[in-house]
């Protein structure tokens, strides 16, 4: 009988450690892990490709609010802009006044590189946010994609570069993010900073304190994995404690 009860009362004990170490209510059924605090959901947008083409893969993405959204640099001489439907290869700052919108300025990559340049932005909202590459003439090659396109009809990706391509080099500051500039900067409305960096980030990281009207970007931190606790661990020194203490 000792033993039967000091048996028992281990697997409780042991149901209940087990409990409390996966964040739930302590009882034998275990609780669902939840996601860590602070970190988001990463889409990532190839600019270019290994081949040379200039496009944006993929051209059209749905994001939900707080994800960020990182632009990957293949070789070339690529930049990330924002515009407007109705001028797919004018920067926002030239077409809409008080505007910065979103800008990579120029990130150039050698056909040998061994680094690829990435830039990463915050959606903050769902409001269709229309992007160009500012190297001449690759907009009105087609380079450009949408962030959370609206549902009405006749403004979708296709749409928007067909008008992108029947567009005039250079007319409306069609050379886009600031030439020559490796500065970022952010949409008062869409997004909340932007960071150049030479590494790929992983994909999930913890959102830094920086906002459009703060002059710093936006700090990408690689958050590290969520300890996992040793539930095995436990319940065999649970036991062995019990059987030095009991004698068993």
């Amino acid at each position: 009988m000792l033993f039967k009860g000091v048996l028992a009362l281990t697997v409780l004990l042991a149901s209940g450690i087990q409990a409390q170490f996966e964040g739930g209510v302590v009882t034998r059924v275990v609780a669902k892990r939840q996601a860590p605090e602070g970190m988001v959901m990463v889409h990532t947008v190839q600019v270019g490709d290994a081949e040379g083409n200039n496009r944006f893969f993929p051209d059209s993405l749905q994001v939900d609010p707080g994800s960020m959204v990182q632009f990957q640099f293949h070789p070339k001489n690529h930049s990330v802009s924002q515009s407007t439907f109705d001028q797919p290869c004018a920067p926002i700052s030239q077409t809409m006044a008080n505007m910065t919108g979103v800008r990579s300025g120029f990130l150039p990559v050698a056909a040998d590189a061994t680094d690829m340049p990435v830039f990463t932005m915050m959606v903050n909202d769902t409001n269709p946010i229309w992007l160009f590459c500012g190297q001449q003439p690759h907009c009105q090659n087609g380079m450009v994609m949408v962030i959370n396109p609206p549902a009405a009809a006749g403004k979708d990706i296709e749409t928007f570069r067909s008008a992108a391509m029947s567009s005039t080099p250079g007319s409306g500051g069609g050379s886009g993010a600031g030439a020559g500039s490796g500065g970022s900067s952010s949409s008062a409305s869409s997004v909340s900073g932007a960071l150049p960096s030479s590494t790929s980030a992983p994909s999930t990281v913890a959102a830094g304190s920086a906002t459009p009207t703060q002059s710093g970007p936006l700090q990408a931190t690689i958050n590290a994995a969520p300890r996992q606790m040793s539930n095995a661990a436990g319940l065999s020194g649970l036991l062995i404690a019990s059987f030095a203490i009991f004698g068993l």
